[in-house]
């Protein structure tokens, strides 16, 4: 059974997902570079999954600094 948390957490990254994606194409349409929305929805995903790495890589070094010093 899944708990409230987990539903959250899946409820919250797929409506952040969506406003990415939704962002993404209308940039597009402004920019008269139209794009098919499952396009932008991998686009969203990938810049999301990059912008998560980031962050981790980026929490990692400021803890591997803390401890050194």
């Amino acid at each position: 059974m899944t708990s409230a948390r987990t539903v959250r957490a899946v409820a919250g990254a797929a409506a952040w997902w969506g406003l990415v994606t939704l962002a993404l194409w209308l940039v597009g349409l402004l920019l008269g570079q139209s794009a098919p929305l499952s396009g932008c929805a991998l686009g969203a995903l990938a810049v999301i999954v990059i912008g998560e790495i980031g962050d981790r890589v980026r929490r990692a070094w400021k803890h591997m600094r803390q401890r050194s010093l």
